[in-house]
């Protein structure tokens, strides 16, 4: 993380346990209108040690498509405008007839903060998890700018 991030978190937020989550590029779904989410594959999932004892139960829980349980998380990106998401746990089925698990920032809100923020198909972002006071966040810090040409359309 930018020392400048993190001198705002800690001395603006008066925020605490900065942790790294993950970095990844930037997918086309990730940033498709209609999918509406950040896609965080568990495999590339730094630690998930950020979470409290309480907030992995909740993760733990299963789930129907009707009940949809997360985590609500204040993202910040590079504006640093605040953005409620919910940090979720997905089985998705794989054509194999396997599941694999991944975890999903998403709401309604994603897609706004995707063009709020211009993140395109190709960026590399990171993402760090902090607590203020006890409630979880995130920010999103864009490491690199895509070179790839813009794609018209949702994506």
């Amino acid at each position: 993380m930018p020392q400048e991030w993190r001198d705002w978190i800690e001395g603006e937020l008066s925020g605490t346990n900065i942790t790294p989550v993950i970095q990844k590029e930037l997918t086309k779904t990730d940033v498709a209108r209609y999918h509406k989410r950040l896609l965080l594959s568990k495999k590339h999932i730094l630690s998930l040690e950020f979470l409290r004892e309480e907030e992995k139960e909740i993760m733990e829980l299963p789930t129907t498509k009707a009940e949809k349980r997360g985590i609500p998380v204040q993202v910040i990106g590079p504006s640093r405008h605040r953005h409620t998401l919910s940090f979720r746990r997905w089985h998705m089925n794989k054509g194999n007839g396997k599941t694999s698990i991944m975890y999903v920032l998403t709401t309604r809100v994603w897609s706004d903060f995707v063009e709020d923020k211009n993140l395109r198909r190709g960026d590399v972002i990171q993402v760090w998890s902090f607590r203020v006071p006890e409630k979880l966040y995130m920010a999103i810090v864009v490491v690199r700018r895509s070179t790839l040409p813009e794609e018209g359309g949702d994506a």
